[in-house]
C-alpha cells in the first residue's frame, strides 16, 4: 500500500496530472505492492485450495470465483474495499469447506 505515498517521487519525470488511482487489476496491484514473491506467494496461497476443490464445489461458488477472476482483471474493488474483500474472503471460506483434512 505504498503506490500512492511514492508516486509523487516520480512526478517531474512525467508529464500526467497529479490524480493518480492504483492500477484497476488485482494482480498488477498485488504484484506492485508486495513484489514477485509477495504475489506469487500470495497466489499459491488463494490459488491451491481453489483448484483442489474445483469439482467438489457448489456451482453458485464456482461462478463467484468465475466474477472475481474476470472482474478483477478490470478493477480493484475485491481487493481495496470492504464489501469486495467481505464477499473475497466470504467465497474462499466456502471453498476452504469443502477441503479434505
Amino acid at each position: 500500500s505504498q503506490f500512492i505515498l511514492f508516486v509523487d517521487r516520480y512526478w517531474d519525470l512525467t508529464n500526467l496530472s497529479r490524480f493518480v488511482q492504483p492500477v484497476h487489476n488485482i494482480f498488477l496491484l498485488i504484484l506492485a505492492e508486495t513484489g514477485l514473491i509477495g504475489t506469487v506467494l500470495l497466489l499459491n496461497i488463494l490459488m491451491l485450495p481453489i483448484l483442489k476443490t474445483w469439482k467438489t464445489l457448489d456451482i453458485r461458488v464456482q461462478l463467484a470465483w468465475l466474477v472475481i477472476l474476470i472482474t478483477g482483471l478490470f478493477d480493484h474493488y475485491w481487493w481495496s474495499l470492504q464489501a469486495g474483500q467481505l464477499t473475497l474472503f466470504l467465497t474462499l471460506g466456502l471453498t476452504l469447506a469443502r477441503m479434505e483434512r
